[in-house]
């Protein structure tokens, strides 16, 4: 999907400046909230801004940044699918949201993938949230400190997202951690 769809993931006029603008500006020595002003979480932005220091500024960087972790994000989605069906579901499944959210594009703008996402916020968000959950489900098959420490620093990282994201992260761990607390009482 990445190669047939190659280049088609946004319109940069439209939607891609702050993406681009925020962590240019952190890696020419401004600060989020004192310099620039933003409603979603630094996370993303200072993310962006490392991966613009190590690579170069630019939307290539972006991409190819978030490439990595939509291949990161589909393994985790591979590995909740599978813990709750089988293998073929969880292939099916990844195949599903490979070929229909995560390159779709279906409006006049192109910005709505997980490529060039309009926020980065939402992919960093939701990757994090589903490795917590991954990280709550390794906790159940084996309950060690180091998968529950895992859940709640990266519950924490999520709150560092976007605060809609946080709230459903906080619903779907914490759904978890009452009913393994439920099955095991």
């Amino acid at each position: 999907m990445a190669w047939w769809t190659w280049g088609t993931w946004t319109d940069v006029l439209i939607d891609s400046g702050r993406e681009l603008y925020f962590p240019w500006q952190i890696t020419e020595g401004r600060h989020l909230y004192r310099d620039l002003a933003s409603f979603n979480g630094p996370l993303s932005a200072y993310l962006n801004a490392l991966w613009f220091e190590l690579f170069g500024v630019g939307l290539r960087t972006l991409v190819w940044a978030n490439l990595v972790l939509l291949a990161v994000l589909t393994l985790l989605l591979h590995v909740v699918l599978r813990r709750i069906g089988h293998l073929l579901g969880a292939t099916i499944g990844v195949m599903v949201f490979l070929l229909l959210f995560a390159f779709g594009e279906y409006g006049d703008v192109a910005n709505f993938n997980y490529v060039t996402p309009y926020s980065n916020e939402l992919l960093h968000g939701l990757l994090l949230s589903i490795a917590a959950i991954v990280a709550l489900g390794e906790f159940a098959r084996r309950p060690r400190p180091l998968p529950l420490f895992l859940t709640g620093a990266l519950l924490g990282l999520v709150f560092l997202t976007k605060p809609e994201v946080f709230v459903a992260a906080i619903f779907g761990v914490g759904g978890g951690a009452v009913l393994l607390i439920a099955l095991n009482s």
